[in-house]
């Protein structure tokens, strides 16, 4: 068509007509989504307005902010808000509108404004600790006891940290030389990753739950840029649900972080806590140490009193004793005397009667031997004619025997005409004993034959 041009020549227009109709500067607001640095310096970034109701995108744009500028934006923008210029932020920068036939719209970044991003940092920052409010869960961690001898503590930090360092060292060089058992869970703690590491190293923590007293967030040597990771509204609500007390010690001087608010415990750095973590220790062994000298002291106390009592009732005891001994004691010798006489009575009546049964004793015994020296005399006369009956009734029983062995002797039975059968070596006493086939062998009075079964009855 004759009316037809270029895509580069429609660029070209588009370019011409923006560079004149838009050549100032605006000053928009817009939320950071994307930001990246390259190595030469220059700072590119997707900007993007939300929609307050459902957060869906309205409008997004290209930015640039080249090495020049942005040397200078950067540190001034994070020494007057305390914050990194990162993805999430919202921003008030003046910009003026570009446009490339090859690289399309953008915008180029010349200033920056940090008390507008403090405003809204700080909006963002009431409106999570309002709605942690509403929800009843901003006190839940600090509601939790806290030990009494907190020695077994959970630490999340980065293990190159400074702050770790001096922690750890501080526990273990304690004066008090108050055992402590530690595990340091990693994590980042500065960057777009630190919340997200962080909650991870609690949930790791919570498989422990029975066996730490305490988990400590530690950090030191960071930017105090570095912090926004801990005005998370996610992290400050996984601390409110921990089962474990949390304490702090981030490290910074300016107003405090949502996370130390929820927390058990806020402290500045990480040597503070560790020396808060000892001082508990310790004063728990002063109220042992003084609660040992309070009971020495009650019981040797009571003791000297026991012993005074003691003695009272000793000295009042004592008379009373004797008192009673002597009593007694006339008592016994009166006793014996009454008990010696009637001895003696008992004595001779006894003696008396032993007599009277002695005498009977000897009349009796004279009489039993005459009657069994009788007896005996008559038994020794009888003795002889009593054997000689016995032998005599033996001796027929013997002939009885012999008759009868002589009569069941094998070889007489024999003799009256019965035999006797073999078979495999036993004596057949039954048909059931043999069988078709077999060899028997028959013994008689003279003699022995061998025959064959043919068939058994």
């Amino acid at each position: 068509m004759e009316n037809a041009i270029s895509l580069f020549e429609l660029n070209q227009r588009i370019r011409e007509l923006i560079k004149s109709t838009m050549s100032e500067s605006f000053w928009i607001i817009a939320e950071i989504s994307e930001l990246r640095i390259n190595s030469s310096g220059h700072c590119y970034l997707e900007l993007v307005e939300k929609d307050p109701d459902t957060e869906g995108i309205k409008a997004r744009a290209r930015a640039t902010i080249w090495s020049y500028t942005f040397r200078i934006l950067k540190p001034y923008f994070e020494t007057t808000t305390n914050r990194q210029l990162e993805t999430g932020l919202k921003i008030l920068v003046k910009c003026q509108v570009e446009f490339h036939e090859v690289y399309g719209l953008s915008l180029n970044i010349s200033d920056i404004d940090p008390t507008y991003t403090i405003g809204e940092l700080a909006k963002r920052r009431m409106e999570i600790i309002r709605q942690l409010e509403k929800d009843g869960i901003l006190h839940m961690n600090r509601e939790l006891q806290f030990p009494v001898v907190p020695q077994k503590i959970a630490i999340i930090s980065s293990s190159t940290a400074a702050g770790y360092e001096d922690f750890t060292k501080h526990l273990d060089t304690n004066e008090a030389r108050i055992r402590f058992y530690y595990k340091l869970f990693p994590a980042y703690m500065q960057g777009s990753e630190a919340e997200s590491s962080i909650i991870k190293a609690l949930e790791r923590i919570y498989k422990y739950e029975h066996f730490f007293d305490t988990t400590v967030i530690i950090r030191g040597g960071g930017s105090q840029a570095d912090l926004s990771c801990f005005d998370s509204y996610d992290l400050a609500y996984h601390i409110t649900q921990f089962p474990i007390p949390v304490i702090t010690g981030i490290g910074h001087e300016r107003d405090e972080s949502v996370t130390d608010m929820v927390a058990h415990k806020q402290l500045k750095t990480p040597t503070a806590v560790a020396g808060f973590l000892i001082s508990r220790c310790v004063d728990f062994s002063n109220y042992l140490h003084d609660t040992e000298e309070q009971v020495v002291n009650i019981t040797l106390g009571e003791i000297e009193r026991k012993k005074t009592a003691i003695n009272t009732i000793t000295l009042q005891f004592s008379p009373l004793v004797q008192k009673i001994l002597n009593a007694s004691n006339r008592r016994i010798d009166n006793a014996s005397q009454k008990f010696g006489l009637l001895c003696r009575k008992y004595l001779l009546s006894r003696t008396e009667e032993l007599k009277s049964i002695l005498s009977g004793i000897r009349h009796t015994s004279k009489n039993l031997i005459n009657i069994n020296k009788i007896n005996l005399n008559n038994q020794l006369q009888t003795i002889p004619i009593r054997v000689r009956n016995s032998i005599s009734k033996h001796h027929k029983k013997l002939d009885i025997h012999s008759n009868t062995a002589d009569f069941l002797n094998p070889g007489n039975v024999l003799k009256r005409g019965y035999s006797i059968t073999f078979a495999k070596g036993k004596v057949i006493k039954s048909a059931n004993d043999i069988e078709p086939g077999d060899s028997i062998i028959t013994r008689y009075h003279k003699g022995e034959s061998l025959s064959k079964v043919e068939k058994v009855k």
